[in-house]
């Protein structure tokens, strides 16, 4: 196969299905360091565990590298009816760093810092109420607000958002895109918002908030995959991190045992 040939309807086929710009930014880049090793691109898993091995990256950044090759390579075996070398490459093992997850009380503090300058406090508030991606609210434009809800285009394509009504009817008294900046200008807003919160140390930005919405999120988590937009579920649970509380209120709820008492009383511990 021509790899730059492959690397170009690629990049298209992805525009057609929405993907972000920023994700096929990404793919482009590890797609083009991978086509100046191999010119015409290796149909075998030799060449390209050898191209692997030999990046020298960390773990994570290692990882990424596969997994943009792998969905390069499961796109064009479709689009050529050709054999998936990657059916026969073994992931390389990557740890993926948990995110910070702010509590109750952290979240509370974030928000309610009088200092900060606009338009801050409408898009934490935003973030925090309906945990939508950074470059979905950069596009956000007043005619995508409803009365309780945002309508948003992401990584998966356009999705209604719930949003509490308060929220939406301060977006609704703004006119054409509600945040008129780049989605790299957002994060800095976010991240110099926390700064003045008095967070600091770990990496803190919108997606701190992302996390966050999704972690102390007490609904079912099929309604919480359809809000962030995801396509699989296990991406979602990778967003829920475990939470003690959670599980306690749970396991009081579902527990085998304590299900068995609510029937009948039990005997325990007996002499």
């Amino acid at each position: 196969m021509f790899t730059q040939e492959a690397i170009d309807q690629f990049c298209v086929a992805k525009a057609v299905v929405w993907t972000s710009y920023r994700t096929r930014a990404k793919y482009l880049g590890v797609l083009t360091r991978f086509a100046a090793v191999y010119p015409e691109g290796p149909e075998t898993p030799g060449p390209i565990e050898s191209f692997l091995a030999g990046l020298q990256l960390a773990p994570q950044s290692l990882h990424t590298y596969y997994r943009v090759l792998r969905t390069f390579y499961g796109w064009y075996s479709r689009r050529h009816d050709t054999i998936d070398p990657f059916l026969m490459i073994q992931a390389p093992s990557a740890q993926r760093p948990r995110p910070r997850i702010l509590s109750l009380e952290e979240l509370q503090q974030l928000l309610s810092l009088p200092d900060h300058p606009p338009p801050a406090p409408l898009l934490l508030n935003v973030f925090a109420d309906t945990g939508i991606r950074v470059g979905e609210a950069a596009s956000l434009h007043r005619d995508n607000i409803t009365p309780d809800s945002l309508i948003v285009t992401g990584k998966t394509g356009a999705r209604e958002v719930p949003c509490s009504p308060d929220i939406c009817d301060d977006l609704r008294t703004h006119t054409g895109r509600i945040f008129p900046y780049l989605a790299s200008s957002l994060t800095h807003m976010v991240q110099r918002a926390f700064r003045r919160a008095g967070f600091s140390g770990a990496k803190v930005g919108p997606h701190t908030l992302r996390h966050t919405f999704a972690t102390l999120w007490g609904g079912s988590d099929a309604d919480l995959q359809a809000i962030l937009g995801h396509r699989a579920p296990e991406m979602t649970l990778w967003y829920r991190q475990f939470r003690i509380e959670r599980a306690k209120r749970d396991h009081a709820r579902y527990s085998p045992r304590n299900r068995i008492r609510e029937v009948a009383p039990l005997t325990l511990f007996a002499a």
